[in-house]
């Protein structure tokens, strides 16, 4: 009966004449800090121990070199009860210890723990010295706490070491597992707006969409989504959807109501600055009154006109050779030169208008 050791697997239950092993997990979480007696003075008689738990058994019950977890491990191979097997897990190598190996088996992984400096020879079962080991030379001052033979109390022996000795350290050896979580689902329902379709025939039923979960390590999380109120639609029917605008569709919308508005403005700035203008050149036109001539230049002449009509804008001109007959234009009355008249001719510094 017992634990079959395996340094690399998890502790298996021995079961042999009807009796069954439990195998137990202490844990041990926090690195142990232990007294310094406890690698001060070795413990033993033909082997020597530093950090031994039984120090604490059977020479001075008040000082711990391990915890207890570790301790129970430890000194199991001489306890009563051999129908309980204890482990540790999850474990913690003490203060002053290193990892001197890790083995995954499945999901869980094997850690080995011995003081720091101490040689790691191998993984040895619990309760037994040789997985780390260190020594000490001649000449070195050792101090060993030991039980001489036929003497029922542990003596102290303090003496000068003529050959090399070794020293073993008590190792941790112990589990540490995979997370071990309940998976919890949680589920977030989102309600889609209501589609509406055009349908003849087929009357409206609600449909309802399944939830796919949607599993992450420990938990996991579904959501589905239910519409509102959604309408078959039969061969015939069509079926409007609204979709949301994207932002450059939204963009370029912006832009044509933006270039709209521009030329919207420039066609009124042009129409009220035409139609200034224009109201500007119709009242600085002149009034369409005839124009007024002065014929001073017949002064000489026994037919005058009764009026003269001065127009400034027409071109100063002389008169060579005869005159002809001509009509007034613009008359309150017109006149006519008779050829019988005498001709007169007009001086060269003569001007119209003069």
């Amino acid at each position: 009966m017992g634990e079959f050791f395996d340094p690399y697997g998890i502790p298996t239950a021995n079961t042999a004449a009807g009796t069954t092993t439990t195998t137990s997990f202490l844990p041990l979480t926090t690195a142990w800090s232990a007294p310094s007696i406890c690698t001060t003075v070795f413990l033993g008689g033909d082997w020597w121990n530093i950090n031994d738990p039984q120090y604490g058994l059977w020479v001075d019950p008040g000082v711990l070199c391990l915890p207890p977890a570790a301790t129970t491990w430890w000194d199991q191979t001489w306890a009563s009860n051999s129908l309980t097997t204890w482990s540790l897990g999850p474990v913690v190598c003490p203060q002053a210890y290193s990892t001197v190996m890790t083995s995954m088996q499945d999901t869980s992984t094997f850690i080995a723990c011995c003081p720091s400096q101490y040689e790691f020879l191998g993984v040895s079962p619990r309760g037994s010295v040789g997985q780390c080991q260190s020594s000490v030379t001649p000449g070195q001052t050792v101090t060993v706490v030991t039980l001489l033979a036929g003497a029922t109390v542990w003596v102290t022996i303090t003496s000068v070491l003529t050959t090399t000795s070794h020293i073993n350290g008590i190792p941790v050896n112990g589990w540490n597992f995979a997370a071990l979580t309940t998976p919890s689902t949680t589920s977030t329902s989102t309600t889609a707006p209501s589609a509406t379709s055009t349908s003849t025939t087929a009357p409206s039923a609600t449909s309802t969409s399944t939830t796919a979960p949607s599993q992450t390590s420990a938990s996991a999380t579904s959501s589905s989504i239910t519409p509102a109120s959604q309408t078959n639609q039969s061969s015939t029917g069509t079926s409007d959807a609204v979709q949301p605008h994207s932002n450059s569709q939204r963009n370029f919308e912006i832009g044509i109501g933006v270039a709209v508005g521009a030329v919207a403005m420039a066609v009124v700035g042009f129409g009220m600055w035409y139609f200034l203008r224009k109201a500007s050149r119709r009242q600085n036109r002149p009034h369409d009154s005839p124009p007024h001539l002065a014929i001073n230049a017949f002064d000489r002449s026994p037919y005058k006109p009764r009026r003269s009509y001065v127009d400034k804008s027409l071109p100063v001109q002389e008169i060579h050779g005869s005159v002809g007959a001509h009509e007034l234009e613009e008359p309150p009355w017109a006149r006519e030169l008779s050829s019988e008249e005498r001709v007169y001719e007009m001086d060269g510094y003569r001007r119209w208008g003069e």
